[in-house]
């Protein structure tokens, strides 16, 4: 775009008109402060920290487990959230189990579906959501929870 103000030659940057050099200035300027946006915006919304210590309550039972924060997730039973749980990280009870009549549109073959309490904090509120029991063979990003986007603090 400003071929008469800076060119490359033998490998060095040149700067031949003094336009050139406040062209240099800006794209540098401009490029930082979108490095700078980007870093206000995860420290804001917290973006690296996908994986989080959850507490599930489900009647007399809680449990801390390992939870990915699932930003796709946007599924809700109704207008509840829906979370799902690999089996065996938290022990269900038969009267926590809910049936629902329409078949669910996942893609993991579940086993049950529960009533449970989430808690993404110390302090932090709970909040009711529907917990799909799936099978401890897939894969959740190293957690035995996937959280609903609806549960993020």
């Amino acid at each position: 775009m400003f071929k008469d103000e800076t060119a490359i030659r033998n490998g060095v940057f040149v700067i031949s008109e003094p336009i050139g050099a406040w062209v240099y200035l800006i794209d540098l300027v401009l490029y930082f402060s979108v490095d700078l946006s980007i870093l206000i915006v995860d420290r804001l919304f917290h973006l690296k920290d996908f994986k989080m210590d959850v507490l599930l309550s489900s009647g007399t039972i809680s449990r801390q487990v390992k939870a990915y924060y699932d930003s796709g997730n946007t599924m809700t039973i109704e207008k509840s959230p829906v979370i799902f749980v690999k089996k065996g990280a938290f022990d269900f009870t038969k009267k926590d189990e809910v049936y629902v009549p329409v078949p669910l549109n996942i893609p993991f073959k579940y086993e049950k579906i529960c009533k449970v309490l989430v808690s993404c904090g110390a302090g932090k509120e709970s909040y009711f959501a529907y917990a799909v029991v799936i099978s401890e063979k897939e894969n959740l990003y190293g957690c035995d929870c996937l959280l609903n986007v609806f549960l993020r603090r």
